[in-house]
């Protein structure tokens, strides 16, 4: 990405940006609150990478929920850069979690989007100036020359990582619960031939993926947008798993957020730079690349 290519983005769309950004925040935390209060048996075993036993951590969940719903309320509310920057760093931990608990490392990648956005809604409240600054509400949301490029990037590898490790479930992974929700819609497993829907929808996923961290085009990242949407909603649209499946839609707030930030991003930027006469005695810039 060419720093010199990406310009000041205008206070309106630095809006715009924050609020998508500070609403997937909230659903990212409430629904993952949510599973604590519900004392989701998986989230116990989690507990156990810090030497927490399954049995007592069940009963140690609802203090989880406690957090993430101070988390998610806290951020609505009034927003600091303290709690988005811990946003980012649990949401990075939740997902390394699942590794460390025997499950596969493409779980990691597929919440790109838990740790990626509250980092880049990190970025659009600035650097702090002071210790007091950290735990001051956020009042002005700006996005100076200095941060566009590491905003860029943060959305575009959370959405090059999300697509990538979703869709290593399909072609890699052959994740069960991906199977029963599109039978469950009468979509059958042998689309292609025998097995072979998942691994190619997993495929399709991370040539996604990988075409977002090679050169992202706003119109490919609101298709991405609307793809995840699609696919997320099979939770409550089918009722599996039959935990309350609703939190697992809202959970993924980030997913949906960051493919959107970015095509907004991007379009704002060729417009900005479209728009500005080039400087005399120079060539005039080639368009916005993330």
């Amino acid at each position: 990405m060419n720093r010199a290519k990406l310009t000041t983005t205008t206070p309106q769309h630095v809006l715009a940006l924050h609020w998508i950004l500070r609403i997937a925040f909230v659903m990212d935390f409430l629904g993952h609150g949510a599973y604590g209060f519900l004392q989701k048996a998986s989230f116990a075993k989690y507990l156990g990478v810090v030497g927490i036993p399954p049995d007592v951590g069940i009963h140690l969940l609802p203090v989880i929920g406690v957090h993430d719903y101070i988390l998610a309320f806290g951020v609505l509310f009034a927003p600091t850069r303290a709690f988005l920057l811990w946003g980012a760093i649990w949401g990075l931990w939740t997902a390394l979690l699942r590794p460390l608990t025997g499950e596969s490392w493409w779980e990691v990648l597929d919440r790109g989007g838990n740790y990626g956005m509250p980092f880049a809604l990190f970025l659009l409240a600035g650097r702090p100036r002071s210790g007091r600054e950290w735990f001051a509400r956020v009042r002005n949301w700006s996005l100076p020359p200095a941060s566009v490029n590491a905003f860029a990037w943060t959305l575009r590898l959370a959405t090059g990582f999300l697509l990538i490790g979703h869709g290593g479930y399909g072609a890699f992974v052959h994740k069960e619960i991906l199977a029963k929700q599109l039978a469950a819609i009468g979509v059958g497993p042998d689309l292609f031939g025998p097995g072979t829907l998942l691994p190619a929808i997993g495929w399709f996923e991370i040539a996604l993926g990988v075409a977002t961290l090679i050169r992202p085009f706003p119109v490919v990242l609101y298709f991405i947008t609307a793809w995840k949407l699609a696919r997320e909603v099979l939770y409550p649209v089918t009722g599996i798993p039959p935990l309350h499946p609703i939190f697992e839609f809202i959970e993924r707030g980030g997913s949906y957020a960051c493919p959107l930030a970015l095509a907004l991003f991007l379009q704002w930027q060729s417009a900005r730079e479209s728009a500005s006469p080039p400087a005399t005695g120079t060539a005039a810039p080639h368009g916005s690349r993330a």
